[in-house]
Parts: C-alpha cells; structure tokens; sequence
C-alpha cells in the first residue's frame, strides 16, 4: 500500500522524525543552558529524550538582537539531516522574532527537518506555548482578590517577544472583570529588554516622568518578568518603601532569584520543564499542526 503522506509517521512529512536502525538524534537551537528558562525546558527536553532512548545535541548559538553572527552561522550549517532526525527551536531565547528576516532565514535552513517550536513561533513548525494570558491573569487576580488592590502598576515586556501582548491584554481583562478602570498612567513603557538594570532605569524614569507616589498613587505593581519585578522592588526600597506592606509587587517566570529575593516575589510560574517534555514527545511521535496551550 502506498505511503499515506499526510501521516505524521510518513519519513517524508515535515513533521516526522526519520526512523532508522541507529539511535535516532534531536537537535536543540537555543542561546545557552544558563538562564534559568532555557535550563528548565533542556532539563525536560534531556529526561523526555533519555525515557525514549533519544540522543540530544545542543546548539547553543547565543543570544541574537536583530543579527546572526558569523559564528551562529557556522554552528547553524551543522544542523542537517546527516547529524539530527528532529529539530527542537527554542526562538524565545535567540531573540529571532525581533528580526522577520533572520527568522525566515533560519526556517529556510531546517525546513528539511522534522521540527518543533518551543516557547515561541517559528515558521513551518508546530508550537509549545506557556498560557501567558492566563498566568498574568491569575496574579491580577491574586492582587484584586487576595490583597485588596485597586491601582495596579504594569510594566509591560519588550515589543515584539511570544507573549508580550498576552499579558497586557490579560491585565486589562483582569481589572475590567473586577469592575476597576483602566489608567494609561499606570502603564509604563514597553522594557527595552528583559534585563534588570533596564528595568530599573525605565521604572525610576517612569515615576519621576509621571510624578507617581508610590502607596498614593499606585498600591501594586505587575511585571511582565521577574527581573523587572525586582527592579521595581529595588527602586522603591530605596524610596524607603515597605514591599509587600506598602506596594505589593508581582512578577511572571518564577526565576530562581525570586524565590531568593528580599522579599521573596509572588510570580508566576509556567511550566517549563513540562513544555520540554511535550516537545520530545511530539516529535518523536511526529505532530501534525499547531498544538494548544498547556
């Protein structure tokens, strides 16, 4: 009987790892194994891959703002056919999503491979995507519910990144559910990045700017990351604000810094290393479309 070629166990469908007597091989694209996000999601890529008797190289290619290095370039040419079965793309970390061309480009190069995007979207493959609506939802809630928040700062992330405007539309959903108005003012700008020094540039600019008293003006803050929370938490200590008793503060990625923090930062917490194993799974079994939130 012929091949049925919308079959994801067919070796020619776009979606479906080689089957071959050796040891089948997953490739990962990432910036590194250093940041905490990346290391949750390699630790569920690495466990799901060994449970499948799965080898798995790492192509740690850097962090990318709007260029692909020489150097990126080399290590991208290794990724073929002849050396993995199935891609894992983590495009969140490499930052392609800032630069349509760069992320064509790298599309272009693996659309041999059987592939998954992790975190992110990546053109040509099937996503694993955190639910970043409903995380953001859930602290907003957490803040009008549990603590009595009424006046609720956002820092929102930077424009263009997976999940940016998820959050923000979440926020406003979250006050206009409890019956609280929205106020631009209490927006800040979009963070230049989601670095900590940033944030605390932008948020010191922000209340100055706006001539915000913190516990007056504003009783909360929600940060599109925890590093931008913290930035905040910093700021305002400075201003001898007490944090929680004053402002309550929130953030989103339950980094391992939060829970070190002084005080320690109510986040939320998405599922990274379960996303790591949905994405060796998918691939090893060969999916066909665009996968749903978990």
């Amino acid at each position: 009987m012929p091949a049925d070629k919308n079959h994801p166990a067919d070796k020619n469908h776009p979606t479906a790892m080689k089957s071959s007597g050796s040891r089948r091989t997953i490739g990962v694209i990432a910036s590194d194994v250093y940041d905490d996000i990346p290391r949750a999601m390699w630790r569920g890529i690495t466990d799901a891959a060994r449970e499948r008797d799965v080898n798995v190289v790492y192509f740690s290619a850097g962090l990318q703002l709007n260029i692909i290095t020489w150097q990126a370039d080399l290590l991208y040419r290794l990724v073929d056919p002849a050396r993995v079965d199935g891609l894992i793309v983590i495009p969140s970390t490499l930052a392609i999503n800032q630069s349509p061309s760069n992320a064509a480009d790298l599309a272009q190069r693996f659309a041999g491979l059987p592939m998954i995007s992790l975190d992110g979207v990546f053109e040509g493959a099937p996503c694993v995507l955190k639910d970043n609506y409903r995380g953001m939802y859930d602290v907003l809630t957490h803040l009008i519910v549990v603590h009595d928040k009424r006046r609720i700062v956002l820092v929102p992330g930077p424009v263009g990144f997976e999940g940016v405007e998820e959050r923000y539309q979440a926020w406003k959903d979250a006050l206009a559910e409890h019956g609280l108005p929205f106020d631009p003012n209490l927006v800040t700008p979009a963070l230049k990045s989601w670095r900590y020094e940033d944030a605390i540039e932008l948020f010191q600019t922000f209340l100055e700017t706006h001539g915000l008293r913190p516990r007056n003006d504003f009783d909360a803050v929600a940060a599109a990351n925890d590093e931008a929370a913290m930035a905040a938490i910093h700021v305002l200590q400075k201003r001898g604000l007490r944090v929680p008793d004053d402002v309550a503060v929130t953030g989103f990625d339950d980094l391992d810094l939060a829970g070190v923090n002084v005080p320690p930062l109510t986040t939320a917490r998405p599922p990274f290393y379960a996303l790591g194993c949905q994405a060796v799974e998918l691939l090893h079994r060969g999916a066909e479309g665009h996968v749903g939130l978990l």
